[in-house]
This record gives C-alpha cells, structure tokens and sequence, in this order.
C-alpha cells in the first residue's frame, strides 16, 4: 500500500515548526507500507486541489491530509476537497452533537456559534472521522481509487486520530528493506546499484555521508524478499571485488 502526506498550513512554510509527522511516517513504515511523497503546502484553495489532483495522478491508495479543519478564515480544506470532488458541503449532524457537547464541556456558559459549526462540515458522499479529543470532525472520502483521510493540524488531535482510524486500514506491501554499510564512495558503487535494481527489479537508495571512510554510506535495497535477498548477495559480491 501507497501512503502519500500533505501538510497544510501557512504556518508550516516559516521554518518555525517542523512541518513533518515523524510518528506518523514511522508507524506507516511499520506496516510494511510506503510513504510515496510528504507535501507542506499554503492554506490556499487552488493549492489545495493541485495536490490532490498530484496525489490522484501519484497512484496512492490512501492519502493523509492534515490541517485546515478549523473554523477561521484560512480553513480550506474542507471546501478544496469538495471543489475536488466537484459537490457541497454539507453538516455532519452526529459531528455537530459531538462538537456542541465538547464546547459545553469548555464554555458551558455559551451557546455554539455559527462559526464553529463549520468544523461539522463534510462534502456530500464523505465520512465524518470521530475526533477523539479536540472539536473539528476529520473527514474520510473515497475519490475513485484513492481513499483521502483529513485530519486536524494539532498533533494532540491529529496523531490519536490517526491511530484509531487511518492505522488499522494500512496494509503492507509485502516488501522488505535491507540496510549496508559500506566504505566505499558513493560514485564508485553506482555502476553496481543500477545493476542490480533492473536485474532483481529492487528500490536502491543511498544515503551518503562526506566522511564515509569513518562511518561508511548507507545503501539501502527494497523489494520483495527474495529478490532483495538475491541483489544484496550480488551487491556485497561485487563490491567485495574492489
């Protein structure tokens, strides 16, 4: 399975905050899944779709939205992906029960206001995903053949919410990863990684260190099992020969 991550907010763009779920990119792998692409992009409409429309055209199976959920002025992201799906948006009224109960909870002195329904908002033919402990429903929408899980941008929201409704549904991809440590520089194993990643169809990827002599490159090879197990015998043979 193919996982892409789309990042939102103007707030991610400042270098102020660490626009990357590092916990939510590990537990993916954990599954035996592959993060395809992580994008940080601007609360903003067009930039919205775009990416949709990148990660529909990118093949993956579920992607991640996080951010712009909220009730302001710069929450986008439900409209970008209802424009996407080409429909409305519409209240989610078990959402909205939810959202007024967890605002009496805060403010039991006042009403809901009406900004503050907007965060029971899901595009019509979408899913509401229970927010286990903040007030903006997520949203799960299928677009042909790519499920789109939205989440809110606080960790504290997002992360628990992926755990309960994103993880379960993530299956591996019956691949495995092998890592090599190699002192050797980079440019002189190429020959030998292109080799092997067309004759065993394998991912190789290296990860090079300027001071590889002391603490070596990486070079990591994925793949189904015995193919990977084959091109790292083949790999270790032929850089053996050097």
């Amino acid at each position: 399975m193919n996982v892409g991550i789309i990042n939102i907010g103007d707030e991610l763009l400042t270098g102020k905050k660490d626009p990357y779920p590092a916990e939510m990119i590990e537990a993916v792998r954990s599954k035996g899944a592959d993060v395809a692409f992580i994008q940080v992009i601007t609360d903003d409409i067009d930039v919205i779709v775009k990416a949709l429309a990148y990660s529909q055209n990118a093949d993956v199976d579920i992607l991640i939205v996080t951010g712009g959920l909220g009730p302001t002025l710069d929450d986008l992201t439900r409209e970008a992906v209802a424009e996407y799906m080409g429909t409305e948006l519409e209240i989610d009224e078990k959402s909205l029960d939810e959202l007024e109960r967890f605002m009496k909870r805060i403010h039991p002195e006042k009403e809901l206001e009406e900004i503050s329904k907007r965060m029971a908002r899901v595009p019509r033919g979408a899913e509401a995903v229970h927010n286990v402990c903040g007030a903006a429903c997520g949203i799960k929408a299928q677009i042909k053949n790519m499920t789109v899980f939205c989440l809110p941008g606080f960790p504290n929201e997002m992360i628990p919410m992926f755990y309960e409704s994103i993880l379960p549904v993530i299956s591996g991809n019956d691949e495995i990863s092998e890592e090599l440590t190699i002192f050797i520089n980079e440019s002189d194993v190429d020959p030998y990684m292109r080799q092997i990643s067309e004759k065993y169809n394998v991912r190789v990827a290296s990860l090079p260190s300027l001071d590889y002599k002391k603490i070596g490159n990486k070079v990591v090879i994925k793949g189904k099992k015995e193919n990977v197990m084959l091109a790292r015998k083949e790999f270790e043979n032929c850089i053996n020969s050097l």
